[in-house]
């Protein structure tokens, strides 16, 4: 796996490791998602 890739998620929960600096908050942008093995997942970013 490319470490430089974006981490895969179907869910806020999945995202918990997601370093973020106050007031920012980790989630699982599912706007755009990502074909991963069949599912349509998102990928954990700040906000």
């Amino acid at each position: 796996m490319n470490v430089d890739a974006f981490e895969i998620c179907g869910s806020n929960s999945d995202c918990l490791w997601e370093k973020c600096l106050p007031p920012n908050k980790h989630w699982c942008n599912m706007i755009e998602t990502i074909m991963f093995e069949g599912f349509a997942m998102g990928k954990c970013e700040c906000i």
